[in-house]
């Protein structure tokens, strides 16, 4: 049999697509290709429109199926090799209109064109086959998942460090009160992981009609219609890219009360521009030249006090409305930006050396107590990781023993430090850790984090399938996690403390409208609180009762998703969908 793979990531393009949309089928992709390897011979194709027909017709006597790991949205039509939709779903519908305007987006129209399709979990099944008519083959075959035996589970491993290429956000790191976060670790965030600057000019608003608008901020209230208001003396705004050399940066802002015509430090890198606001809006042009690359604009010495007759309780000091960065006119055309954009590029290549080669950027991250774990796309709005911190830290905050590890899969750290920040600070005082780490894990690093967790976590508010909440669970740890959508196929009481959850109306994510159109689910915070003291009583004086969630984790994925389940399912199906050339 001759198994034709098409994956819109390759392991090429993995690291630059990591947390952008549909990078995730890449690694359904690679889970289900052992199996598949096992059954037939696997060709992959980078064009399915001009590739596949040319392999079917190269093998007229072989039977060929075409398995495409993409949503029906993205999913090649009209080809005379038999094609198999891979793809995951996880809320109550499934789009039946042509969203924003393309026939594509309405996935009833592409399932019943294409005719067959594999999903990730029973619950998808259920829900596309209340829709599509019953010509449509729909069948589930999770991604296969490795699982160790229940008797070789290792013991918990304490007090390791691993080194790692990764930043770190360690709470315990930084100097935190509900009115500030100091940044005093800026040494492990590294700017140069960041997008170098295209050198065109950039324009941020601050108001709340910007909704990516808090992904820059560190230290402000929301914003309102207008704009934010700074919260704590030291607020940061976060540069969308890393930035060095001669540039200009204009903010306009105003300043309250004791901060009308005080000085205000505004800092980039190692320089500091100093400004006198006044009491209305107004804009201030600063010239920087940073000689190392910077990402980070720090405002300084705001008073945040109130006087007494104030009819202000909050401690806002500066009003930001925006913000340009541009080069200086005479070095944004020509021969000089031509050097400049030269130059970014010669950087890149040395500061990739560097990475590579001279692993300057290594970073330790100790791993002690009772860890909870927690893999994720902080981009990805069904995650709901906030309130996950949020629970964490209230139900934890007099406990140093407990820490929580975040682990972020988007290649852009702008995605979540302003919010993870700003929930260190609401959360303060809190003795429990919670550590983000945006990097790279080798795959024996990754091993060391999951021996390293006793519990792994979920808190979505719908899931495909949860590849690395799955991964974990073979290994033998514990979930705290709700047990709707795809996680119902392997999430109960013995294996896992389950998180309540009720439906609530949402919109389907490629809707622009973002019109009420289906269901997710909705954590319950008591729910979630009870399940995280329970299940630190459980690592920490129950050994018996946690050794035996542990094996029923291990069979419950192996159940769902070992590889010999996978591979027995994929052979049933292939043997009724694939088709010989010959045949036709």
């Amino acid at each position: 049999m001759v198994i034709i793979t098409y994956s819109e990531t390759s392991a090429e393009t993995l690291k630059e697509n990591l947390g952008e949309a549909h990078y995730s089928y890449y690694f359904i992709y690679v889970k289900y290709l052992p199996v598949l390897e096992r059954i037939g011979k696997v060709i992959a194709v980078a064009d399915p429109s001009s590739e596949v027909d040319e392999i079917f017709h190269a093998h007229p006597e072989d039977e060929c199926i075409f398995l495409s790991f993409t949503p029906p949205s993205r999913t090649e039509l009209n080809l005379e090799c038999p094609t198999v939709c891979i793809f995951a779903w996880e809320f109550s519908t499934i789009p039946s209109e042509a969203l924003n305007g393309i026939e594509e987006n309405n996935w009833l129209l592409m399932l019943e064109r294409i005719g067959s399709a594999l999903t990730l979990s029973q619950y998808a099944k259920s829900v596309v086959e209340k829709q599509v008519s019953s010509a449509v083959d729909i069948s589930v075959i999770p991604a296969a998942v490795e699982t160790i035996d229940p008797a070789q589970i290792p013991g918990r491993l304490s007090g390791h460090t691993l080194n790692i290429e990764a930043a770190i956000y360690d709470s315990k790191d930084y100097d935190i009160t509900p009115e500030n976060v100091d940044d005093v670790m800026f040494s492990t965030r590294d700017p140069m992981k960041m997008q170098a600057w295209n050198e065109k000019p950039v324009r941020q608003f601050y108001g709340e009609d910007n909704a990516d608008a808090m992904r820059f901020l560190v230290g402000f209230f929301e914003p309102e219609s207008w704009g934010v208001w700074t919260k704590t003396e030291s607020p940061w705004l976060l540069l969308p890219f890393k930035v060095r050399g001669h540039l200009i940066i204009k903010i306009e802002l105003v300043a309250y009360e004791k901060n009308i015509g005080r000085q205000i430090d505004v800092t980039l890198g190692k320089q500091t521009r100093s400004i006198f606001p006044s009491k209305a809006p107004e804009t201030y042009e600063l010239s920087f030249a940073p000689e190392d690359d910077v990402d980070v604009l720090v405002i300084s010495n705001i008073d945040v006090q109130r006087t007494e007759d104030s009819i202000e309780r909050r401690s806002i000091g500066l009003g930001i409305q925006r913000l340009e960065m541009r080069r200086p006119r005479a070095l944004s055309n020509g021969l000089s930006r031509l050097f400049f954009s030269g130059l970014s590029r010669i950087r890149g290549f040395f500061d990739k050396d560097i990475n590579l080669v001279g692993h300057a950027l290594s970073h330790q991250l100790s791993l002690e107590g009772i860890t909870y774990t927690s893999v994720f796309n902080p981009q990805d709005g069904r995650k709901n990781w906030e309130q996950m911190i949020m629970a964490f830290c209230w139900m934890f905050r007099q406990q140093e023993n407990a820490t929580l590890i975040l682990k972020m899969t988007h290649n852009n750290y702008l995605t979540f430090l302003g919010r993870l920040l700003s929930n260190y600070a609401k959360m303060s005082p809190f003795k429990c850790r919670v550590v983000a780490v945006h990097g790279f894990l080798t795959e024996e690093q990754y091993q060391i984090l999951i021996q390293s967790t006793h519990f792994v976590v979920n808190t979505s508010t719908a899931e495909g399938q949860c590849l690395p909440l799955m991964e974990f669970m073979g290994q033998g740890i514990p979930a705290v996690a709700p047990n709707h959508t795809a996680m119902a196929d392997y999430i109960n009481g013995e294996n896992a403390f389950v998180i309540d959850a009720s439906l609530y109306p949402t919109n389907w994510p490629q809707d622009e409208r973002k019109a009420i159109s289906t269901m997710a689910y909705e954590i319950n915070w008591d729910s979630l609180c009870k399940a995280f003291e329970n299940s630190y009583q459980l690592a920490t004086h129950n050994t018996s009762g946690y050794r035996e969630m542990q094996i029923n984790c291990i069979k419950a994925i192996e159940r769902c998703a070992g590889a010999s389940q996978v591979e027995e399912k994929i052979r049933q199906f292939a043997s009724t969908t694939a088709k010989s050339a010959g045949a036709l």
